[in-house]
């Protein structure tokens, strides 16, 4: 049992068991009732680590489900909201907190300030307490079955769309260069042409006016250095995605450790025996 003060008064919290997904559920009392859904889930901004805990007011997770009661209710109003708390940053930091969605009532109407303050330390308390547990990185493997294969085939769509956008943005900054190198050398030769047989037309050619020959060999090099950088943005988004893909499916479990490609070292007879964890006695596929 948790006790929590707040602005509104000192609440209690009840935390159940963990369930088949490793949620733990929050039953509050006092000047708040309701239930808070906490459970372990991936980074936000990396999906292959799996390292914080999601907090949502209600009975379910509210990255999968619509806000579902019972809600907390403060003064007879039913709130909800959803944090992800980042655990490699420290509590006070602002990087170790993802708002999701702020806190609003069922009409969409935001919190007022004094239970706003009081279901923010509600919510950090019951992250906290879950954060604690000493199950903690069994939780975490329970998240990566939920949440990998679903992780993996949002990869899979995107990345080759992601592939073909670099592919899009090279070819036409490459087009644009082309494009201004194409005018500048007709410039130069219809500038050559005029020393010799002027004319007005060839003056009118030559004029350094929209959408002619000198203006488009002025801004087009420009136009190519804007999509190099959208292709080198998209080349990043891609090293990421692959990164996070590579992720997802190097990781193994090893006499109940769990050793994460890129996250955690692996050395000696654990590294042998995720190269071979048939020989292993105890050892565990790998999971995808």
């Amino acid at each position: 049992m948790l006790t929590i003060t707040t602005a509104s008064g000192t609440v209690h919290a009840a935390p159940s068991d963990p369930d088949e997904t490793g949620a733990v559920l929050y039953n509050l009392t006092g000047p708040v009732t309701g239930m808070v859904h906490v459970v372990a889930t991936h980074d936000p901004s990396q999906w292959h680590k799996f390292g914080a805990v999601r907090i949502t007011l209600g009975s379910v997770e509210g990255l999968r489900h619509l806000p579902t009661g019972p809600l907390p209710k403060i003064r007879r109003r039913a709130y909800q909201g959803m944090v992800v708390r980042i655990l490699e940053h420290a509590a006070e930091a602002a990087e170790g907190w993802y708002w999701t969605s702020g806190l609003t009532d069922t009409d969409d109407r935001d919190a007022p300030p004094q239970a706003s303050e009081t279901l923010h330390v509600i919510m950090r308390a019951c992250g906290q307490h879950y954060a604690d547990r000493p199950d903690l990185p069994q939780l975490f493997r329970q998240a990566h079955r939920r949440e990998a294969p679903e992780r993996l085939a949002w990869l899979h769509r995107w990345i080759p769309k992601t592939v073909a956008d670099c592919e899009r943005l090279q070819r036409q900054a490459e087009q644009y260069r082309a494009e201004a190198r194409q005018c500048a050398q007709l410039w130069w030769a219809l500038a050559e042409l005029y020393v010799h047989r002027p004319a007005p037309a060839l003056a009118c050619l030559l004029a350094n006016r929209r959408e002619h020959l000198a203006h488009r060999a002025a801004y087009l090099p420009r136009w190519g250095e804007i999509f190099d950088e959208c292709a080198a943005f998209e080349r990043g988004r891609l090293d990421r995605y692959r990164e996070e893909e590579e992720g997802l499916r190097a990781r193994w479990i090893w006499n109940g450790r769990v050793f994460v490609s890129g996250t955690a070292a692996v050395h000696g007879a654990a590294l042998e025996a995720v190269r071979s964890p048939a020989s292993r006695p105890g050892a565990i596929a790998p999971e995808v």
